[in-house]
């Protein structure tokens, strides 16, 4: 199978261990909606479900709890433990603990991308071929970091790809109207699957996965690997599984 995961998506769907989020006396503490904010730190690269831990602080020292809430902008995060009402002033110091995500959030409102060719020996490498266009839903316009047309998953059920038995994922079931305008035309030969933020180029900390497309064959099966500039081509489906075994 073709099935290629980033180095970025890999850790992410791992997990990431402990990563200090910050150092400092700007930190305030809520008790009534158990929210921790700064004016100067931004949390935006916590996720629900990480496990916080606060050090140092005055009256919150040790406080831990999951993530139940992260703003849009980063500016605060909202936890499911206790805490104790305290203004800035006080050094604190801030832990998160990652857990692995699903595949579904790590990919969520991200896009399909379809090249010419074939796919890089690895999804960490910079894009192959001619860009054909992006899968999208109701093929809408996409801004990276920006949820608007971006493509939902299914939470994985037990299956089969290819007789390979694992963890299955497929299209949320909105995804009804997914389709791609194509911008050049030519012969798909590989996908690629960005997350919301849609780093693009060699990277080995974006979240993305490639995929082999052919009629009939490959993770990402079309019914005509034709594309048309102009004419639109309908997603029916896709199947992303997670082996058993490697």
């Amino acid at each position: 199978m073709a099935l290629r995961l980033s180095t970025g998506l890999a850790i992410a769907l791992a997990g990431k261990g402990v990563n200090i989020l910050a150092f400092g006396n700007d930190f305030t503490f809520t008790a009534s909606t158990k929210r921790i904010a700064s004016a100067s730190y931004q949390f935006a690269g916590v996720l629900v479900g990480d496990t916080v831990l606060v050090k140092g602080s005055l009256s919150n020292a040790n406080k831990a709890g999951k993530v139940l809430v992260v703003a849009g902008d980063g500016a605060y995060i909202e936890i499911d433990g206790t805490l104790v009402d305290e203004a800035s002033g006080n050094t604190s110091a801030v832990s998160c603990y990652s857990s692995g995500m699903p595949m579904t959030e790590a990919l969520r409102y991200g896009i399909i991308a379809v090249y010419t060719g074939t796919q890089p020996n690895s999804a960490d490498d910079a894009e192959t071929g001619t860009l054909l266009g992006y899968y999208t839903l109701a093929g809408g316009a996409f801004i990276p970091g920006v949820n608007t047309n971006g493509l939902l998953l299914a939470n994985a059920v037990a299956g089969t790809l290819n007789g390979v038995p694992g963890a299955l994922i497929g299209l949320h079931s909105s995804m009804t109207n997914v389709k791609c305008t194509p911008v050049a035309s030519g012969t798909a030969g590989w996908v690629r699957f960005y997350d919301n933020a849609m780093v693009t180029g060699q990277s080995t900390s974006a979240k993305r996965l490639d995929m082999a497309c052919g009629v009939g064959t490959g993770e990402f099966r079309l019914s005509n690997q034709t594309f048309t500039i102009g004419v639109d081509v309908a997603l029916n489906s896709v199947s992303l599984l997670q082996r058993l075994t490697a």
